[in-house]
C-alpha cells in the first residue's frame, strides 16, 4: 500500500508541478488533489480516494505509531484492493491531464 500511495502522490505532484508550476510542499495526497481540483474539474470518489490513500500513509511508515501490534495487523487484503484500485484511478487522472 506504501507504494501505491508515494505513486499517487508523486503522480500528483508532477501533475500540478508540470500543468501550473504550483508546489505543495505536503505528503497528503488529498491536499495534492484539492489544489488540483481548483484547476480541473475532479470527481468526488478521486478525492475521497485521496482520503482514503492518506490513512495508509503514515502508519506503514512508522512501524511504532500503533499503541500494539505490527502495521500487517491493521490492514487486511481488502484494504489493500481499495488502497489499489484508488491509485489506479488517480494515475488515470493525472494521465488523462498532463500537458
Amino acid at each position: 500500500m506504501l507504494l501505491r500511495t508515494a505513486i499517487s502522490r508523486k503522480s500528483s505532484r508532477g501533475l500540478l508541478l508540470r500543468n501550473y508550476k504550483i508546489y505543495e510542499d505536503t505528503h497528503g495526497i488529498y491536499k495534492l488533489l484539492k489544489t488540483i481540483s481548483k484547476t480541473i474539474k475532479i470527481d468526488d470518489k478521486i478525492l475521497k480516494c485521496g482520503k482514503m490513500l492518506d490513512k495508509h500513509y503514515l502508519p506503514p511508515r512508522y512501524p511504532n505509531m500503533w499503541p500494539s501490534g505490527a502495521p500487517h495487523e491493521f490492514h487486511d487484503l481488502e484494504d489493500a484492493e481499495e488502497a489499489i484500485n484508488c491509485a489506479k484511478e488517480i494515475l488515470e487522472l493525472v494521465k488523462r491531464n498532463i500537458k
